[in-house]
């Protein structure tokens, strides 16, 4: 078997969508992005024919190593890419952490309402039983964020999650 996933790749012909970065940024890293950063998906990787599914992470680290490589750019302005994607990868992680701002790792009401919707969503398998609340809260997060859907979507759904605990959360007030 050929050890070289990329063997196939014609990078002329490679459909890598660059529309949303900044490539003053990039050639100019003392330049400020005067934006405000927003989510952002590409599957550059995967449209180059690396393997979708590595079995292990060394694997994964190859592939990605081995497309650097061969991408037909200098040292330079690879270096200065991979600057401007961690600096992305923040941004995204950071949107990340405030989706869920809302919940409250604490609030065991509220975590078991969440943990019904979503089983009843079919999100989260029902035989999973976390033993205590921070470990639903990590399994409540971990769910949404293995879901193999497009990150807006995610967003739609977090935000429909989020309505029906506030509903939820009214309906309980109203009735006592």
């Amino acid at each position: 078997m050929d050890d070289n996933i990329f063997t196939n790749i014609d990078f002329s012909n490679l459909n890598i969508d660059l529309d949303d970065i900044d490539w003053d940024l990039i050639t100019n890293p003392q330049a400020t992005a005067s934006k405000k950063p927003k989510r952002v998906f590409s599957r550059f990787y995967l449209n180059a024919g690396a393997n979708p599914t590595p079995v292990t992470e060394r694997e994964l680290i190859n592939g990605v190593m081995r497309y650097i490589d061969e991408a037909p750019c200098s040292l330079g302005d690879k270096i200065s890419y991979f600057r401007k994607l961690h600096e992305r990868w923040l941004e995204q992680y950071d949107f990340f952490l405030t989706d869920f701002d809302w919940m409250s790792r604490d609030d065991e009401t509220q975590l078991v309402y969440l943990w019904d919707y979503l089983k009843g969503k079919g999100r989260i398998a029902g035989y999973l039983r976390p033993y205590n609340t921070s470990i639903r809260y990590d399994m409540i997060i971990t769910a949404i964020d293995v879901w193999n859907v497009q990150p807006e979507e995610k967003l739609e759904f977090i935000e429909k999650m989020k309505h029906a605990w506030q509903a939820a959360k009214s309906y309980r007030r109203s009735a006592k």
